[in-house]
């Protein structure tokens, strides 16, 4: 099956990230005025935000990873894959179709690790986003 064909097989059959997300109760929240822009994702309750990641290359902030889904190019990103667990997410969306994914997230120590390597080498965001991280 050639690429162009994988492609219209996945949009036909399969739920964008966006739309699962939005129906899971995510808003997407645009970071930078980069091109593309960085977006993250989060829940109506202030406390859940997802972000795509991607390996950076050169001086790219953002990468199109997937028609619409942007991932932020992240230094050591290894740190992040090496270092993770599984969550296995069980639910049903508002039209009854089922998901059933699992998905890896960095333990915390990875995650605190990787934030110190890159601190200093943030793109976006400015003084304000040091502040906060």
């Amino acid at each position: 099956m050639n690429r162009w064909n994988q492609s219209r097989l996945f949009s036909k059959y399969f739920f964008s990230w966006k739309t699962i997300l939005k129906q899971a109760g995510f808003q997407e929240r645009i970071l930078g005025d980069t091109i593309p822009p960085p977006v993250h994702y989060v829940h109506d309750d202030k406390f859940s935000k997802i972000e795509f990641l991607t390996y950076k290359s050169r001086h790219e902030t953002t990468r199109r990873v997937q028609p619409g889904l942007n991932a932020h190019a992240l230094g050591f990103l290894a740190v992040l894959l090496d270092n993770r667990r599984q969550i296995d997410i069980k639910d049903s969306l508002e039209d009854g179709s089922k998901i059933n994914l699992t998905i890896n997230t960095p333990i915390l120590a990875a995650y605190v690790f990787q934030k110190g390597l890159t601190f200093s080498r943030q793109t976006y965001g400015g003084p304000l986003s040091h502040a906060r991280e």
